[in-house]
């Protein structure tokens, strides 16, 4: 059986969610003996081959050059696939492409939605605030001019959902909170095109590794998506409360100098920005971890700290979290965005040693739904019950 991914990323593991999952995804589909293709529209950026055979685009631009199109066109024509797994359904001219090479080959077209659909909803105003003027923010905060803008979100995405599910066979969701976002922009009209699988993690750490008295970030560092803004003024509630705590911070992106610059500044003690980082040895010394996001489809790094015993916190900010995190149990659910909220879980959870060691171990328990063998072999049944009806 032959199988193409397509991403408009660079074939770079490292450098986000869904580039990871395709990598994961890749590694499992080999390993099972499929022929696995990865395509990526990106022309620069690639750090390594991905599993099985790895093709990327000699032109810049994505989908918006017709060049690459073509080659996509010409490497579909030649390996002749099964199965076409898109992980960027969003991109208009790449799904139309798909959608007209699946009518000519004949192979089943799945769509992968990798962000919630309610990013924009949820956080309309956050959205505001950040995009216009702050001599503006008075006037944009009229209820009406938050409605205008929703309904106009609104109805562009109705557009482009009818459209996504016109060009692929299946649709494939995060969680089962995804079901409820969709039903928001089209009802029930797609439910039976549809299909749960989660990302995945490598592993589970099954006996808890030595832990510090550390709190750790991984992830992007970037105002608006992640709210890199808010992890110092967190940690700066909690300092003197846990004197004998240091915080680490994996990752980059473009708040990353200023993060740096305010550390130095503002005098910050016990905190470092590491930069970007193979994660593992963090996790595994980490006993809690942050997470400041307001929007996020799954993200990857929450369970990958679960799957190590670092106890999360998080802001409620996205649907999907709750199916991730039982508060209290495997993890803390803050409302989005209040850092006195935050610091304060923050500093009770790590004061209690009793409270970090069973939350610790019911992470790790919760972490198993979530590995490489059980979502890969839901791909597999999927896979069977399509191709073989």
């Amino acid at each position: 059986m032959k199988i193409i991914m397509v991403m408009s990323q660079p074939l770079n593991p490292n450098s986000g969610g869904v580039q990871m999952t395709t990598f994961k995804l890749a590694t499992f589909f080999h390993q099972s003996g499929l022929e696995v293709h990865t395509i990526s529209l990106a022309q620069k950026g690639h750090t390594m081959e991905y599993p099985g055979f790895s093709h990327s685009m000699k032109a810049s631009g994505s989908d918006q050059n017709q060049k690459n199109l073509l080659e996509l066109s010409r490497l579909i024509g030649n390996i002749q696939p099964e199965v076409v797994i898109n992980q960027v359904p969003y991109l208009a001219k790449l799904r139309f492409e798909l959608a007209k090479l699946k009518r000519a080959h004949g192979f089943k077209l799945y769509g992968c939605l990798r962000s919630s659909l309610f990013k924009y909803i949820d956080n309309i105003q956050e959205i505001i605030d950040r995009t216009f003027p702050k001599a503006t923010h008075f006037f944009l905060k009229n209820q009406a001019i938050a409605y205008l803008l929703k309904w106009q979100h609104i109805i562009k995405h109705k557009r482009e959902l009818h459209s996504i599910f016109k060009c692929h066979d299946k649709f494939i969701l995060l969680g089962n909170a995804h079901f409820e976002e969709l039903e928001y922009f089209v009802a029930t009209q797609y439910h039976d095109r549809c299909e749960v699988i989660p990302n995945s993690i490598p592993k589970v750490d099954h006996e808890l590794s030595r832990k510090e008295k550390l709190v750790l970030y991984v992830g992007g560092i970037s105002i608006p998506h992640k709210r890199s803004d808010l992890l110092l003024p967190i940690w700066k509630k909690v300092l003197n409360e846990l004197p004998d705590w240091k915080f680490e911070i994996v990752g980059s992106g473009t708040y990353l100098k200023e993060l740096q610059q305010q550390i130095v500044d503002e005098k910050i003690e016990r905190v470092q920005v590491l930069g970007r980082q193979v994660p593992d040895d963090y996790y595994q010394r980490a006993s809690i971890f942050l997470m400041t996001s307001e929007k996020e489809g799954f993200p990857n790094v929450l369970v990958e700290a679960q799957s190590f015993g670092a106890v999360p916190i998080v802001f409620e900010s996205y649907r999907l979290v709750k199916e991730l995190i039982d508060h209290g149990k495997t993890g803390y659910l803050i409302e989005p965005f209040k850092v006195e909220s935050f610091a304060c879980q923050l500093i009770e959870l790590a004061k209690s040693k009793d409270l970090l060691e069973t939350n610790s171990k019911s992470a790790l328990m919760n972490a198993e739904r979530f590995t490489i063998e059980k979502v890969g072999q839901d791909w597999m049944e999927l896979f069977h019950k399509d191709l073989n009806r």
